[in-house]
């Protein structure tokens, strides 16, 4: 495995704190087969740099701390083109406004 990675803030870096019901294990059907998932407490946005620009992309990660400070939690990173992230971007501003009509940031 890699050396840790430690992302840096921007200068758009919020912080946020809400709070759900847990779902618990769940099997979604998907398009490409059945995915069996878990509740992810964290969810982080990320800029992936390469050094070849062609392949840097937008990052989402969702993630579970570890149970104590010195134990590693686990997480996925799902990577995608600036058009797919835009995509995605207004699905979520789309679901929002569905949630709360008329809100606004």
């Amino acid at each position: 495995m890699a050396d840790p990675i430690a992302p840096g803030r921007t200068d758009t870096f919020e912080q946020s704190y809400g709070e759900a019901a847990a779902l618990g294990e769940q099997t979604i059907v998907t398009s490409r087969g059945d995915i069996e998932t878990a509740d992810a407490p964290g969810l982080s946005t990320l800029l992936i740099d390469h050094p070849d620009q062609s392949l840097s992309r937008v990052g989402v990660l969702l993630y579970a701390p570890g149970p104590d400070a010195n134990t590693a939690g686990k997480g996925m990173i799902a990577q995608m083109t600036a058009n797919e992230a835009r995509t995605i971007a207004a699905s979520l501003v789309r679901l929002a406004e569905r949630l709360e009509p008329g809100s606004t940031h």
